[in-house]
């Protein structure tokens, strides 16, 4: 009899993993979101509008999406720790560059081109996709826990960073953020990080004792097979959703602090204090929408999510004070968090391990291009009419279309996850 060439082992290595992720993704989440806390000094030492800084936001994100299919197929190709480690020194680069900017056109490359690169390299793609590979019956809570590491990430980040900014400039504060980035991501990377289970001489956590080598070693699919999957009426309905869902967050999150001190007129430590409440909340939905997802389903999940943020932003056309903001905070962060580990779980469940990085890049696009056109265009909608309301009531008739969509394909959905089941 042959030996088995994935042994048992007591303790599985794909936590491991999991706690890689989560630090990775916490940092990156960190240099991205704190973005939006250093535009109130950025504003009032040079001068530039809310259209030029969330236009610096709009370009990372852009840069990020239009990457990130490419690095995930690089990552289903050639595997994962080396891409990890090249983002996470990105990442602190464009952030300390930061910190020596005398232009609007420094601070596009800076933090627009330089750390966009890095988020594509080490942020959702990379670390979800490797969670997703060493996971199957527990998937969802795998990647719910790595989702959980951006929203403690940012939680800790955003009151942090306001304090650095008051006491010490906000020039040394993004360098602090750079040098945490590079300080905490890569050693584990590098240590750490193995591409998937069979790499390793083991199977996925789940995996039956009967799982064969030829079954479970990742292959990249024919190129025929992932086109056919790009084009599927599935895929294309969750690029939709991402989109619309990323639009919805990287709006408020891109505007947040503005809104609340600037046309709330609310003092910062009140407003940081909101956005943190806002993440841990998001925090706490992330695990659970990946958790529970396992168990109930992972478009239940999506659809939750969808609507609780119709009603966020129609509370947020009636926000005026403090209360009004901290439950507007309370509400957003719930159910923004909620579907964040289940998009590639899902995926995963519906096109396979093999392709997991490849399409979830291309989903992650969808994000980024909506997130860059929601940084952007709430800055210029805000410009040109004075208030974010217009963009809010806009946002909110996508989420309802977006809601009706998964009435009218939710029977697709069943169907292709029972092919592939079968």
């Amino acid at each position: 009899m042959s030996k088995n060439p994935f042994p048992e082992k007591r303790f599985f290595y794909g936590w491991l993993i999991v706690a890689s992720s989560f630090v990775t993704i916490s940092m990156a989440t960190s240099a991205r979101y704190s973005f939006p806390i250093f535009m109130k000094p950025l504003s009032e030492e040079f001068g530039w509008s809310r259209a030029q800084l969330g236009g610096v936001m709009s370009l990372n994100m852009i840069i990020y999406s239009l990457l990130s299919p490419i690095v995930g197929i690089l990552l289903d190709r050639f595997g994962t720790r080396s891409i990890l480690a090249l983002g996470a020194a990105l990442l602190g680069l464009g952030l300390w560059s930061i910190g020596s900017l005398s232009s609007i056109n420094e601070l596009y490359l800076s933090f627009g081109g330089i750390t966009g690169l890095g988020l594509a390299c080490a942020y959702f793609v990379p670390n979800f996709s490797l969670a997703r590979k060493w996971f199957h019956t527990r998937a969802g809570l795998a990647t719910g826990i790595v989702a959980l590491g951006s929203g403690l990430g940012l939680a800790v980040t955003a009151p942090a960073v306001n304090y650095f900014i008051e006491t010490l400039g906000w020039r040394t504060s993004v360098r602090i953020v750079a040098m945490a980035t590079w300080v905490l991501v890569l050693p584990l990377v590098l240590l750490l990080v193995r591409n998937d289970p069979e790499s390793v001489g083991l199977r996925p956590d789940g995996a039956s004792a009967e799982f064969s080598a030829e079954n479970g070693m990742i292959t990249y699919p024919p190129f025929q097979e992932l086109l056919a999957s790009l084009r599927s009426t599935i895929f294309l309905h969750l690029f939709f959703l991402y989109f619309v869902y990323s639009l919805a967050i990287c709006g408020i999150l891109t505007h947040f602090f503005l809104w609340g001190t600037k046309d709330l007129s609310l003092p910062g430590t009140l407003v940081a204090l909101a956005l943190s409440l806002q993440t841990l909340f998001a925090t706490g939905s992330r695990i659970l929408g990946g958790w529970l997802s396992d168990r109930f389903g992972r478009l239940l999940f999506i659809a939750l999510s969808l609507g609780g943020l119709t009603v966020a932003f129609a509370l947020g056309m009636i926000t005026r004070g403090s209360f009004d903001l901290f439950v507007f905070a309370i509400l957003f962060g719930s159910f923004y968090g909620l579907p964040l580990a289940v998009y590639p779980a899902y995926v995963g469940d519906l096109f396979g391990r093999k392709a997991t990085g490849s399409l979830y890049g291309f989903i992650i696009c969808a994000g980024g291009l909506a997130g860059g056109l929601g940084a952007w265009g709430f800055g210029m909608i805000s410009d040109t009419w004075g208030s974010y309301q217009p963009a809010y009531l806009a946002t909110l008739l996508l989420l309802v279309l977006s809601l009706f969509s998964i009435l009218v394909l939710k029977p697709a959905h069943r169907s292709a996850l029972r092919r592939r089941s079968g």
